[in-house]
């Protein structure tokens, strides 16, 4: 699975919109969630 969705690092989070696309990655985990919400655009992905 790493090579196939090319994971560099563990944790790692994919965030995948409605068509299964994967919009945004993070190598590393979030502390909270503030920290998604300045990191990610999720308006973008939600909208999608």
């Amino acid at each position: 699975m790493a090579n196939l969705y090319q994971v560099r690092g563990i944790p790692a989070t994919f965030l995948i919109d409605r068509q299964g696309i994967i919009q945004e990655v993070r190598i590393g985990a979030f502390r909270n969630a503030a920290d998604v919400a300045a990191s990610v655009d999720v308006e973008k992905i939600i909208e999608k």
